[in-house]
């Protein structure tokens, strides 16, 4: 059975209309005047929203609703999307974010359920292409966000990726989800019981936080810290793609690899590249230097 394009399409346009906020948030914080300090609200509200919405939504991709995940998903992030273009205020645009969080938090685990399904014996390999998909939308949003800002304003790229995100919506009611196995029997709680009494489980999600956690931050300082650095909007968004470059080539070459080798190689090779690259930024203060930097983070963190 082959994984339907209009997942990967979905998941492109979902995640360049969270990644477009990146390269624009010192042209936002310019326009609106709010304090440098809201940057990291602004940021991290939909990282706390897609924790949330992963934990207590992802189960549901496992009793055969992940399609209604999905298309509630793109709904709910296509409206966070207008309202982030139309807000005034901090509290609005961490309310959108919010919003937005859920959204991807709701999608993702269902996207994953479905792709591991349909072949079980290449999840690593279906799952390392869904994270580059995934990475290219993140990157090339604001590329695309940039060069629409250029022409039309600050609020058209938001209204423009809501747009597309609508349009996916009926064509996820139609994808035909693979039925999922070993589906853990339980409460919410006693499941999460589960996973966590599992050393291997609970070592894939600290890895996972470890290497998200400078993400996390980049997004909040990286627009701003280049600006101050004298790069133009256009120049971040670009840095940005350079980024996703390497990365979605590791994360689609490596998830072969893990299904070889197995995932802990892969992840201390990630480790020793993302750790000390993620020290070397604060000591540049050449855009360029950084872009190059981040290309070579990026190959830890595919992995």
């Amino acid at each position: 059975m082959r994984i339907p394009r209009s997942l990967y399409v979905a998941l492109f346009v979902l995640t360049a209309s969270l990644g477009v906020v990146f390269t624009l948030l010192a042209a936002l914080q310019d326009d609106l005047g709010f304090a440098s300090s809201s940057l990291g609200l602004i940021a991290g509200a939909t990282f706390f929203a897609a924790v949330f919405a992963q934990i207590w939504l992802a189960p549901f991709a496992d009793r055969g609703h992940a399609r209604v995940l999905m298309v509630a998903a793109v709904i709910v992030t296509a409206l966070a999307s207008i309202w982030f273009a139309l807000a005034t205020s901090v509290i609005e645009l961490v309310a959108a974010r919010i919003l937005a969080g859920l959204g991807i938090g709701a999608f993702q685990p269902a996207a994953r359920a479905v792709v591991s399904a349909v072949d079980p014996a290449r999840a690593g390999e279906r799952l390392g292409q869904l994270a580059a998909v995934e990475t290219a939308g993140f990157v090339l949003g604001p590329v695309i966000g940039a060069l629409i800002f250029q022409f039309w304003g600050l609020d058209a790229p938001f209204f423009l990726l809501a747009s597309l995100l609508v349009i996916t919506a009926p064509l996820l009611a139609r994808i035909d989800v693979p039925e999922v196995r070993h589906v853990p029997s339980g409460s919410r709680w006693s499941v999460m019981k589960q996973i966590f009494g599992r050393r291997q489980a609970v070592a894939g999600i600290l890895i996972g936080g470890a290497l998200f956690l400078p993400v996390g931050m980049y997004e909040a300082i990286w627009a701003r810290f280049m600006t101050d650095l004298g790069a133009t909007t256009l120049f971040v968004g670009f840095t940005l793609s350079m980024y996703g470059v390497p990365f979605a080539i590791t994360a689609a070459l490596a998830g072969k690899y893990v299904d070889r080798t197995g995932p802990w190689r892969a992840a201390r090779f990630a480790l020793l590249v993302v750790v000390p690259l993620t020290i070397i930024y604060g000591q540049l203060t050449s855009p360029w230097a950084l872009m190059v930097l981040a290309m070579f983070e990026a190959v830890g963190n595919g992995a």
